[in-house]
């Protein structure tokens, strides 16, 4: 017995005071209390679990673990501590000694609610959301109106892409606590991948009502607002977030990218470099890395892109989608030959590989069920080649099914679905959610039509989810994959006997082209040629910035300065920024090219507009050593023509493909001289540049480029001897 302001009580009853004075803010008071009681029971399990959670909170675990081991040998059933333990585990990062901890309390009391919830956090951890939401129902089932696990549930269904139950779980949450914020929080993301972005402003609202002064819940309605195009709104919130809490790196990456869909670059730049300052996790640091090195892309900036992806995967060398672009920025770059771009590819291939692979079936019965995965089923380059494919595709030999990771669907996304047999929304399913489904499917082929592009599932890739694996169209290169069996190209992008040691993909080629383009329906018709009212030449590009080299505007200031009066025009959404604007007219006049002879036209939403602009220009420059594709074909369809220099890896003789395609190999050059001459020579032939913008439409329908039926036969059966090949079939 414990004598308490004069009174006795027992040690129990001591232990219950002490709790009290614990909850009430009266540490020292409780721990006082607690050690009393242990004076005169050393073992006394309430006392030892109590100060064990004392310790824990004030971040001494040592001594923590130590009182608890100390009570589970004194009292091998008491189950708290075994509850208790469990959490200091997650909290060391020993999630393995906790599951123990955990299970080991429901085989002593298999009604301990709280075990199962933290047996689904512990899940949540691990990304296995079944198993999560099977324990968050067990949970349920024991305390049926409990309003946290009706969130964790709700929250979890959120992950497994099950949205319309998870709104119903949250709603039942929030029946029983109307002033729940995290439920409300949960509620606005499910209804935010819905599509339903009023609807997730209101529930971020009621958060922030319920919580006002939280950054988590200002940021939450900033991301909404982006949603509902109320940019205004979104910043009011992004900066207040930042105000509450001035070191959120993950703030700072929203609020930084909503400066750049602004247009404000330098702002965005500010904002990211701020955030990296703040940042103190590996995870924050990657995604700042990430944003701030897609700044430096679209800006033209690939060698602080590069470096700025290299410091963030040195801090989290786990990140896949940074590895990623830094993959894809290296192909922008003249400065990183072919085989270093083998070497990091395989590089990443490694780092994500899966040590278990689930599928070693062999194909099934006609029609084999094909998939195809991308996030780009949108107004997209992938689109305007995939689409004659899927179009023309033998519905008797192939059954398709389109994994669509599209966050905001478009006409482009209607009409894709509706020429596929199956269409399955993954935005935002987990990689290995999205593996078990198309396991579940019994996909036969299954085609990456991204590479290291964003959205990419190549982690899908790795886990060998169906028989045969196959890249194609998204990305200029090998993707370094082992469980990936062949990239399909053409002869003219990928040489035989030369591209071979740059891929671990075996390569397929097509006759003719990897490519079939599929001609715009609304662009206008092509227009004169602007020569014989300019009475000089204009040169131009549309290519995105991140292609345009220095040594490409070298060879560009040569060809202005060996054609007097010419002009050039270049095109780009980051013209829209004044800022851009002036860095690239001081660019551009280092290289030779004043401003007064060249043109920086921002990006136009408008389809016909944007076709309407090649009215402005008399002939194409390609880039190198990353060639343009949609740009090229979108340059001749309205009659301009596309000088191409012809390198040493795939995307630096897509040109080369398409123009040989069509047949016109003299267009195609072999190095920065002849790439000179041509362009200078073709300036001055006013009447083949008038027979090319005459022509030039009825070429390419005529070509293989544009013939979709004879493309879908020729893919058709490269498929099957692949096939032959793997002995799948």
């Amino acid at each position: 017995m414990l004598n308490i302001n004069g009174q006795s009580v027992s040690l129990d009853e001591a232990c219950v005071i002490a709790i009290r004075h614990y909850q009430q803010k009266e540490t020292s008071a409780a721990v006082k209390l607690f050690t009393q009681v242990l004076d005169l029971d050393p073992a006394h399990p309430r006392a030892l679990n109590a100060l064990a959670v004392i310790e824990s909170e004030k971040g001494d675990y040592a001594q923590a673990e130590a009182l608890l081991d100390r009570l589970l040998s004194a009292h091998p059933a008491f189950e708290k501590g075994y509850n208790t333990r469990g959490v200091l585990r997650l909290r060391l990062k020993r999630p393995a000694d906790a599951e123990k901890d955990f299970l080991k309390v429901v085989s002593l009391n298999p009604d301990f609610a709280e075990a199962y919830g933290n047996l689904g956090d512990l899940c949540i951890m691990r990304r296995q959301y079944s198993a999560a939401a099977d324990y968050y129902r067990k949970v349920l089932s024991l305390m049926p109106e409990t309003p946290r696990g009706l969130y964790c549930l709700g929250k979890t269904l959120l992950m497994l892409g099950h949205h319309d139950e998870a709104l119903r779980t949250l709603d039942a949450a929030l029946a029983i606590a109307p002033e729940y914020a995290e439920a409300y929080l949960a509620k606005g993301d499910s209804l935010r991948i819905l599509g339903r972005y009023a609807e997730a402003v209101a529930a971020y609202e009621a958060a922030l009502r319920y919580e006002p002064d939280s950054a988590l819940c200002c940021r939450c309605l900033g991301i909404a607002y982006v949603d509902t195009r109320d940019i205004a709104r979104a910043q009011e919130c992004f900066l207040r977030a930042q105000q509450l809490n001035p070191g959120d790196a993950v703030t700072a990456t929203h609020l930084g990218t909503l400066y750049f869909n602004m247009e404000r670059r330098r702002e965005a730049v500010k904002t990211f470099l701020q955030g990296l300052q703040a940042a103190t996790s590996a995870e924050e640091v990657s995604e700042l890395s990430l944003a701030l090195g897609n700044v430096y892309v679209s800006t033209g900036q690939i060698q602080e892109a590069i470096a700025c992806y290299r410091s963030g995967l040195a801090r989290n060398p786990g990140n896949a989608s940074l590895h990623s672009n830094l993959l894809m920025a290296m192909h922008y770059s003249a400065e990183t030959s072919a085989a270093e771009i083998l070497h990091e590819s395989i590089a990443w291939g490694n780092n994500y590989a899966e040590k278990e692979l689930l599928s070693c079936r062999q194909v099934g019965d006609w029609p084999l069920k094909i998939g195809f995965v991308s996030a780009d089923f949108r107004d997209h380059s992938v689109s305007y080649f995939f689409e004659p494919l899927l179009a023309k595709l033998n519905r008797d030999r192939f059954e398709v099914y389109c994994y669509s990771g599209v966050s905001s669907p478009d006409s482009t996304t209607e009409r894709l679905k509706s020429r596929a047999d199956h269409w399955i929304e993954t935005f935002p399913i987990p990689d290995d959610l999205l593996a078990e489904r198309i396991i579940a499917e019994k996909i036969d082929i299954l085609v990456d039509l991204s590479g290291h592009s964003n959205g990419n599932r190549l982690r899908v890739f790795e886990r060998r989810v169906a028989p045969l694996q196959i890249t194609w169209l998204g990305y200029p290169g090998t993707t370094g994959v082992q469980t990936i069996d062949f990239r399909i190209s053409d002869a003219v992008a990928d040489p035989v006997g030369v591209s071979e040691t740059l891929h671990t993909e075996k390569l397929v080629r097509l006759p003719e082209s990897f490519l079939c383009y599929q001609p715009p329906a609304d662009a206008p018709q092509v227009a004169s040629l602007p020569l014989l009212d300019n009475k000089v030449v204009t040169f131009g590009s549309f290519n995105n910035l991140a292609k345009i080299t220095p040594r490409t505007l070298t060879v560009w200031g040569e060809i202005l300065g060996k054609t007097p009066g010419s002009r050039l025009v270049l095109k780009s959404r980051a013209f829209a920024d004044e800022d851009v604007v002036s860095d690239w007219h001081k660019l551009l006049e280092d290289h030779g090219m004043r401003p007064a002879r060249v043109s920086l036209i921002p990006f136009v939403l408008s389809s016909w507009k944007h076709f309407a602009n090649y009215a402005k220009i008399d002939i194409a420059l390609d880039t190198f050593p990353y060639n343009g594709t949609t740009t090229t074909c979108e340059a001749l369809w309205m009659g301009v023509p596309v000088i191409t220099l012809s390198g040493d890896r795939h995307a630096a003789r897509v040109g080369a493909s398409l123009l040989s395609c069509i047949g016109l190999n003299e267009l195609v050059t072999e190095n920065w001289h002849d790439y000179v001459a041509r362009a200078v020579q073709l300036a001055g032939d006013v009447e083949q540049l008038k027979l090319y913008r005459r022509t030039m439409r009825e070429r390419m329908l005529a070509s293989p480029l544009c013939d979709a039926a004879g493309f879908a036969v020729r893919w058709e059966d490269a498929l099957l001897e692949m096939l032959a090949e793997t002995g799948l079939r």
